[in-house]
């Protein structure tokens, strides 16, 4: 028995193999496991599915401050909670003039033992780093960590958590800036010493409070453990706390949860992306050419997957 066949007697009643309509499609590609995708994808279609999601891509693309607000009204209406660390990174990139697709797009990598790594990515920018495409996560790995008690597996969680976006990524053109909560030491102590080759870049939500007649030195370090020369003058911080405070309130967010660090936390990752931009290491592209680019990720991630099942 095959394992297409496996899954349709698993679940006989699931309409895989229904024809969709193009929202469902999209649905599908972000919602479903990839042994239901490859039923669905089968039944519609590879080019017709690659179609109806880039198409959303399109639809649902930022470019500027208001196309924000125009999404993030979309997520407020299907109930997506979106917390004060993702907001705030969708804002660095935005007022740094780079464009994105927010939360359409997934990584599927297949392992050896032929399981199957699903990443979902935060912001898949047109930011091309090293000429590579830039994408930007931030992931909440307290979390990953206060599920269990046992304190072996709540290192555990982080490292496999953090595995299996190495996994995805690997070998595959992308620039990944992932920020997180967890400071440099508590993420090498959750892996044991040996942190996984799952990002270019590390920026940790900040943890030290700013002092007066000072500078922020933030700890954010390369996927070698090198830091990375920033620093961040008082004024300029000053600065960022008037635009998130301003922005964040058109966007009606929970105010209340708008602490220094998160004014910290924008200033250090807009710190970065402009030392990106001044070291000639970027370039944008027009979205017609991102959007071109997205129809090959998606196309030959559909095409991994209908050939494993």
């Amino acid at each position: 028995m095959d394992r297409v066949t496996q899954t349709l007697k698993l679940r006989p009643y699931s309409g895989l193999l229904a024809r969709k309509n193009d929202p469902k499609l999209v649905q599908s590609y972000l919602n479903v496991t990839p042994a239901e995708l490859a039923v669905i994808v089968r039944s519609n279609g590879r080019g017709r599915t690659v179609d109806a999601v880039v198409r959303h891509i399109k639809d649902t693309y930022v470019e500027n401050f208001e196309d924000l607000v125009r999404i993030n009204t979309y997520k407020k209406e299907r109930s997506r909670i979106v917390s004060t660390p993702e907001i705030t990174t969708a804002l660095v990139l935005v007022n740094n003039g780079i464009s994105f697709s927010w939360e359409n797009f997934k990584l599927f990598k297949q392992d050896e033992n032929k399981n199957w790594d699903v990443i979902f990515p935060d912001f898949v920018t047109n930011l091309m780093t090293d000429n590579k495409l830039t994408v930007v996560e931030y992931h909440a790995l307290e979390l990953e960590r206060i599920t269990v008690k046992d304190p072996d597996r709540r290192k555990s969680n982080v490292k496999r958590k953090l595995v299996k976006w190495s996994n995805c990524i690997s070998g595959r053109n992308y620039f990944m800036v992932f920020c997180g909560d967890l400071q440099r030491e508590e993420l090498v102590n959750s892996c044991n010493g040996e942190v996984p080759n799952f990002a270019e870049i590390y920026v940790p939500l900040p943890s030290k409070k700013l002092k007066d007649n000072s500078e922020i030195t933030p700890d954010v370090f390369l996927n070698d453990g090198s830091i990375v020369d920033l620093k961040i003058e008082k004024e300029k911080f000053k600065d960022n706390r008037r635009i998130v405070i301003k922005q964040l309130r058109t966007l009606k967010h929970e105010s209340g949860r708008v602490t220094q660090k998160i004014h910290m936390y924008y200033s250090v990752l807009d710190s970065f992306l402009k030392k990106l931009i001044r070291d000639n290491r970027t370039e944008k592209l027009l979205k017609e050419d991102f959007l071109i680019t997205l129809d090959q990720d998606v196309n030959n991630g559909l095409k991994d997957i209908l050939d494993a099942f």
